[in-house]
């Protein structure tokens, strides 16, 4: 019997092998690169599909031109690259402060995490001052001509990805279209930047009605920090209305940077838009695939719903991101069955305190909609709005996020907790899930926080989890529990109605360190040997309510530890740990360390003196001369029997 080798194997076979390496595991195709020669020339169109260009300045953008047609390796860009992201800021002429604080990074292969379908709620800067100097249109044309020079040279370009801060460059598009006709172009946090000029700029003009935009995440605000009135949210809808294959769109709503220009601004009435200048009058209703409502902007008004109803289809939507607060406004999305197409849902519940009628409504909302394959759902959540969901959406999630949280306003309250039961009903119904997001309550990793770790393990589709762990302390914590010794039982020096015992959970529920989520990992991981990634979030322990004691805030900064945890792809025993939190953790620590130095040397002591650190000593005793607190702490084991804490 013949033995059977990888170089025997037809071309396309292993394209079809490397394509499907590529979606599941790309370190592998670097390893196939490296070690088979069959495998070498196809692995090279999927290890140059996407190139990075960070902009900073013309001389930056023209060295990175000039290597990308001089070095042979670097020309494998041009020969396979499908993806062109740009980002950074064109710095305009005559800000030399600012270019001598600019450091050029070089070109790179986009991340292998790189999708062109961005999330339904990205990350992006959502406070805003105001759009940066802008180069006239002869300067900037010089400043971005290498770029447009080596745009025809890519032979496979299908994605262009623009975002940098910089207005729009010129020519880009013209060049696009002629020598890329099939490319889509995608903007991200961007704007238009001539919106309140006597004529808008030709090319960002020519931009809206492109048959090339594909989509755009937008930042708008009110109003700018300089108090002028900003209208990229009027100029997103119109947009909509031109751009012939525009299919996805993000609102990015942001806040402008306190300042007195926009203090002086609070009451002058909001002007209207006049539009795109000269005026474009063709107008038809959009079929979008996917609209978000982002940070600032999120919540569906009855106001925002009517008007872009005017503009959109939204029975055409595969994949929408709001909040809301109305409940009239789920019940009328239901009656009109406005949601058919939807597959992706992210929604925050905001029912608020005087809505009666909100959970029943949210209720019926989910019921009515078609089976999702995602489902995000935050804010005001209930137990049975949890079942019906698992009912009505399990048999066809592949994720799914509960994140539970009240804004302690006029929101209603309690959160939901999660338990044990919640997850059997989980794995009871959701059979094809890959991905869940979910807060868990954390209690000092006693029998009922261990549990609810050991009921995820048992959703055994599982391959990545995100866990959010709730650290959160109650407003009015109540009385001293009886099972406390004398010291927790004690009244606390903070001027709040909190004893030592308090503090105590506070400080031992932050405190996530690599030996705790090692074992959160093995907990999961004994009933779902599958799992792939776990990514651990604490939060909320430095406060009880809206207060912030100092001390515990300084102390829940260096306890309360982000980590991701993966298998390794080239030994399944192996887990690889990263602290996601290290840096800045790291140049926090830095800055205390010298501000305790200081203390000591001046006052003999590092002023390590307050309510919660008294606590901490409690805890765990280190000398304040000799010792540094930071290097003393450890996470409390979790409980794996039905014993008392």
């Amino acid at each position: 019997m013949s033995s059977f080798r990888l170089n025997d194997l037809p071309t396309d076979i292993h394209l079809v092998i490397c394509s499907y390496l590529w979606a599941v595991s790309p370190r592998t195709i670097r390893a196939l690169y490296r070690v088979n020669r069959n495998f070498h020339e196809i692995a090279i169109s999927f290890l140059y599909r996407g190139l990075s260009l960070s902009i900073s300045s013309p001389e930056g953008l023209r060295n990175d031109v000039t290597a990308l047609e001089e070095n042979a390796v670097c020309q494998r860009y041009l020969q396979h690259a499908r993806q062109l992201e740009l980002t950074g800021r064109m710095l305009a002429v005559g800000d030399n402060d600012s270019w001598q604080r600019v450091v050029h990074q070089p070109f790179h292969s986009v991340d292998d995490s790189f999708s062109t379908a961005e999330s339904l709620n990205p990350s992006f800067e959502s406070v805003f001052v105001m759009d940066g100097k802008s180069d006239n249109r002869e300067d900037a044309l010089e400043a971005w001509n290498p770029l447009i020079y080596l745009l025809p040279k890519f032979q496979r370009l299908s994605d262009l990805i623009y975002n940098c801060d910089s207005k729009f460059p010129p020519q880009l598009l013209d060049t696009v279209s002629q020598h890329h006709p099939e490319c889509k172009v995608h903007l991200r946090s961007f704007r238009f930047k001539s919106l309140n000029e006597p004529v808008t700029d030709p090319d960002e003009l020519a931009l809206a009605q492109s048959p090339l935009l594909h989509s755009l995440s937008i930042k708008c605000t009110y109003r700018d920090s300089r108090g002028v009135d900003d209208f990229n949210g009027d100029a997103a809808i119109r947009t909509v209305a031109l751009a012939p294959n525009l299919k996805h769109v993000r609102i990015l709503g942001c806040r402008p940077a306190s300042s007195p220009q926009l203090q002086r601004a609070r009451n002058i009435p909001r002007g209207e838009w006049k539009g795109f200048i000269p005026p474009v009058d063709i107008f038809k209703k959009a079929h979008l695939l996917s609209l978000s409502f982002c940070a600032y902007d999120d919540r569906l008004s009855r106001k925002k719903l009517d008007l872009w109803e005017k503009h959109i289809h939204f029975n055409s939507l595969q994949r929408m991101q709001f909040s809301v607060s109305d409940s009239t406004i789920l019940r009328d999305m239901m009656i009109n069955n406005q949601l058919a197409s939807l597959e992706e849902l992210c929604i925050t519940l905001e029912c608020q305190k005087t809505d009666e009628t909100f959970k029943d409504v949210a209720e019926s909302f989910f019921v009515a909609l078609n089976p999702l394959k995602v489902l995000k759902v935050g804010g005001t959540l209930h137990r049975e709005l949890v079942m019906k969901i698992c009912e009505q959406h399990g048999g066809a999630l592949h994720e799914l996020s509960f994140t539970p949280y009240e804004d302690g306003y006029g929101m209603a309250g309690p959160p939901l907790r999660f338990n044990e039961d919640d997850f059997g009903a989980i794995a009871n119904t959701c059979h094809i899930l890959r991905e869940i997001k979910i807060t868990i309550r954390r209690s000092m990793g006693n029998r009922q926080e261990t549990e609810c770790y050991e009921a995820l393990g048992k959703i055994r589709t599982l391959r990545e989890v995100n866990l959010q762990l709730d650290c959160t302390n109650a407003q009015n914590p109540g009385q001293p529990l009886a099972e406390w010794d004398e010291f927790n039982r004690m009244r606390s020096d903070t001027g709040m109605r909190l004893a030592n015992g308090h503090l105590e959970c506070a400080i031992i529920n932050s405190a996530v360190d690599e030996t705790l989520v090692r074992s959160i990992w093995d907990i999961i991981s004994e009933n779902n040997p599958k799992l792939q990634s776990l990514r651990v979030t604490p939060h909320g322990g430095s406060g009880f309510g809206n207060s912030h004691p100092g001390d515990l805030m300084t102390i829940v900064h260096n306890l309360s530890r982000t980590f991701f945890l993966s298998r390794s792809e080239t030994d399944e025993n192996k887990l690889d740990v990263f602290e996601l939190t290290i840096e800045t953790r790291e140049n926090y620590d830095r800055s205390q360390r010298e501000h305790e130095k200081i203390m000591l040397e001046k006052w003999g002591n590092r002023g390590l003196n307050g309510a919660s650190w008294k606590v901490f000593q409690h805890l765990w005793p280190f000398s304040e001369e000799t010792e540094d607190w930071r290097e003393v702490w450890s996470s409390r084991p979790l409980q794996r029997e039905d014993h008392a804490q």
